[in-house]
């Protein structure tokens, strides 16, 4: 096995593993495992996580890495170590044992995953590929907000319509787009810089 896939199947690991142990953590306060799945479900940061994991653990085992594809998960993970840090974060550390999947799903595998695309990942990216990066997140803002307002609960604070309404809340929406579109933008001025430096 190559050192890529190698790497592909450490962040699978801990992308999968984080989310598959925090799981079993809930058991205690939701003993169903259906219930507990879907309030689960609700985050994008496990969202994210699986969907790398599954994705990395393809490449592991032999798949191809398609760019757009990977410049979307790349990015999602990303900013899901940007926004919890800056928004989300307690300001004390979790106890154990939640510290540990805590740790892998926001810290360990944005911080893997944007070393392997600096490494492995496609870098003949266009930004015309934009619109296709910013569809996991674009598609998670209808998902939470259409979820939140039939349960009355919402994942995020920035989501929830009855403490800010509709209106702002919607803004907050297209902001935290516009967000995603600024990192994915950075992300193709470095794959262009890489490129040009490879080229030399």
């Amino acid at each position: 096995m190559t050192y890529q896939r190698r790497y592909a199947l450490l962040i699978a690991a801990l992308a999968l593993g984080g989310v598959g142990w925090q799981f079993v953590i809930n058991a205690a306060q939701t003993p169903d495992w259906g219930p507990r799945a879907w309030a689960m479900a609700q985050y994008f940061t496990n969202i994210t996580n699986v969907l790398l994991g599954l994705y990395m653990l393809r490449i592991a085992l032999g798949g191809k890495a398609n760019r757009n594809v990977t410049t979307s998960l790349t990015l999602s993970i990303i900013m899901v170590g940007i926004i919890y840090r800056l928004l989300l974060a307690p300001e004390m550390p979790k106890p154990s044992p939640d510290w540990y999947p805590d740790f892998f799903v926001h810290v360990a595998v944005p911080v893997l995953t944007a070393l392997w695309w600096l490494i492995w990942g496609p870098k003949d990216i266009r930004l015309q590929g934009l619109p296709l990066w910013l569809t996991l997140p674009a598609i998670y803002c209808v998902y939470a907000l259409t979820r939140g307002a039939i349960s009355g609960a919402y994942p995020y604070f920035f989501f929830d319509i009855g403490r800010f309404g509709l209106g702002p809340v919607l803004l907050n929406c297209l902001g935290l787009v516009f967000v995603f579109a600024l990192c994915g933008i950075v992300l193709w001025a470095v794959a262009r810089l890489i490129g040009k430096t490879i080229l030399r």
